[in-house]
């Protein structure tokens, strides 16, 4: 049987988007790229409704233990857990994959 799941964007996880977006537009001035690299990351983002299980879960503590996934999207980190009695994917944040993530997480987690 396959179960599709709802994917949820969070507000902090769309906010990073908007932001990995302008910075491509109005930083680095190449708006087709921003456009194409927001499309990439937003198809890859809802692929996650069709097995979203298959993507590893974070080896570190206490983020294994609770369930946080992490997808590699070109140079990005895109952290999620998945809530399989309502059947939905959260996206919690969105990453340039050379930061901190240990402060990072903790920061999403409140830790």
């Amino acid at each position: 049987m396959n179960i599709t799941y709802a994917v949820i964007i969070t507000p902090q996880a769309q906010c990073q988007i908007d932001e990995i977006r302008n910075y491509i537009l109005y930083n680095l001035k190449v708006p087709n790229s921003a456009s194409k690299f927001t499309n990439i990351l937003k198809t890859r983002i809802y692929s996650l409704g069709n097995f979203p299980k298959k993507i590893a879960l974070v080896p570190d503590e206490p983020w294994h233990s609770r369930g946080i996934r992490k997808m590699v999207v070109q140079n990005l980190l895109v952290y999620f857990w998945v809530n399989d009695i309502e059947f939905t994917v959260f996206i919690i944040s969105v990453v340039y994959a050379r930061r901190n993530h240990t402060i990072h997480l903790m920061q999403i987690l409140n830790l």
